[in-house]
């Protein structure tokens, strides 16, 4: 088999994670274990019987509780176990964590509205 041809219908799914209460609050999450709600339950259930249908051969997730219950659907359906990396976490978002988006604009607006734009801020 060449190079060009190993490569051939390899595929990587990005999936982000069901519904959290702070998800619906406008609080930023960042690296806080935040649990899914019923409806994030829902939700993942219903993506990771789509998802199922690409017949995957692993699955990666990070170790918060958000992202692995949303993987442990996918994999309750395929019988894969999941590989739970913590560096697929989302990263730690100092004093923002835990702040709604009218807060973080009240006290942090201009590092907001750069980080907003892409510039490279330091969150809180």
């Amino acid at each position: 088999m060449t190079g060009t041809e190993r490569g051939r219908g390899r595929r990587i799914v990005l999936w982000r994670h069901g519904q959290t209460a702070w998800n619906l609050e406008r609080r930023f999450q960042g690296s806080t274990d935040i649990e899914l709600t019923e409806t994030g339950v829902a939700q993942a259930r219903r993506a990771a019987r789509l998802l199922a249908a690409l017949n995957p051969d692993a699955i990666i997730a990070s170790d918060l509780r958000r992202a692995a219950a949303t993987a442990a659907e996918l994999a309750a359906l395929t019988g894969l176990e999941v590989t739970h990396d913590p560096a697929l976490r989302e990263t730690y978002a100092g004093q923002w964590q835990g702040l709604t988006h009218d807060e973080i604009m009240a006290r942090f607006g201009d590092q907001y509205t750069a980080w907003k734009r892409g510039e490279p801020v330091r969150r809180g």
